[in-house]
């Protein structure tokens, strides 16, 4: 953002007097970053935070936010020693990716990569007061990161739409972003420069946004559950550990999802559960993700590691079928 002017320019438009500037934040935040942001913001007499970036940056931010107001470190809050008990400052959002839908979710994702744990930091509080989502925010993200982001946003949505959480205004954001993201992932990543590519990442962008709306009220399922300790133990990017699992689940949920199924195969545009699982593949495929886990280079014992770290109830049983070991295994054995 710097690099490209953005920063200036909204240092201008606030006025560089009165703003303060907190950047070392890292793909997958740990708490010590967290709490560093919080003390900035109480060292300088900041009123507001403003977070400007991808989902990392913005949940670091909106940490911050809120943390600022209550006393503990958030290690406290997130291993519950500590409670949330007040209102933070407000918030605003300005997402550069279209993936993880945080400009319009109440949690942050924090990261204790030393003992390999995913938390989250969750509130109502933690709402952005102001979503801003500027498409052309997007143009500097490499192919890789529109590939990743995109494919979190895709599975995200899917996910919103077969949740035991879902209904019928969560279904509408949903189903929506399925269409967008599916329709348009493949031109954002290989057109970016063209007037093609503009208008594929606008529809990312939107589609993204919808995703967020939709999980922000049903929660996730069992392919991010499965997805934490890819990243944490294996450093698998966060949108390649969720959705390498996700053409797997499409097919072994539908029986499930019952009436509400072909809504979902129509939105990625296929026939059936079959088809709506290789297609998802072949864009994977197609932006330049692994469809198995050979290719990322984890092994059979691996995958029993992730399975026994990963079936996680907090998003595992959110699932519309319970899934026991046993069928984790078999899965995602199949996978690799």
């Amino acid at each position: 953002m710097h690099r490209l002017g953005v920063l200036d320019r909204i240092l201008e438009l606030l006025g560089e007097d009165r703003t303060v500037v907190f950047s070392p934040v890292t793909p997958y935040p740990t708490p010590d970053v967290v709490d560093e942001a919080v003390t900035l913001y109480r060292d300088s007499g900041c009123a507001v935070v403003v977070g400007i970036g991808g989902g990392s940056a913005l949940d670091v931010a909106k940490s911050a936010a809120v943390l600022q107001a209550n006393p503990d470190p958030v290690r406290d809050y997130l291993t519950g020693r500590a409670k949330l008990e007040r209102p933070g400052a407000p918030f605003v959002a300005i997402p550069t990716t279209s993936g993880t839908g945080s400009e319009v979710t109440p949690w942050a994702t924090i990261w204790d990569m030393e003992h390999g744990h995913k938390h989250s930091l969750e509130h109502g509080w933690m709402f952005a007061k102001t979503a801003i989502v500027d498409p052309t925010l997007t143009k500097s993200l490499s192919p890789e990161q529109t590939a990743l982001t995109g494919m979190d946003a895709l599975t995200q949505a899917v996910e919103a739409y077969w949740s035991r959480n879902s209904q019928p205004i969560s279904d509408i954001y949903a189903l929506e972003a399925i269409r967008k993201i599916s329709g348009n992932l493949r031109a954002a990543f290989s057109d970016a420069l063209s007037e093609r590519g503009d208008q594929a990442r606008s529809a990312m962008s939107e589609g993204s946004l919808l995703s967020g709306l939709a999980f922000s009220n049903t929660h996730t399922t069992i392919c991010h559950s499965l997805s934490y300790p890819m990243t944490a133990r294996f450093g698998v990017p966060h949108g390649q550990a969720v959705s390498i699992t996700l053409p797997e689940f499409l097919p072994w949920n539908a029986d499930a999802l019952a009436a509400r199924l072909p809504a979902l195969v129509a939105a990625l545009g296929a026939r059936d559960a079959a088809d709506a699982a290789q297609r998802i593949r072949s864009l994977m495929a197609d932006v330049g993700l692994a469809t198995d886990f050979r290719a990322l280079g984890l092994n059979k014992s691996e995958i029993d590691l992730v399975i026994k770290e990963g079936l996680d109830a907090d998003r595992a049983d959110n699932n519309p079928k319970q899934v026991t070991i046993d069928e984790a295994r078999g899965i995602l054995h199949a996978i690799s």
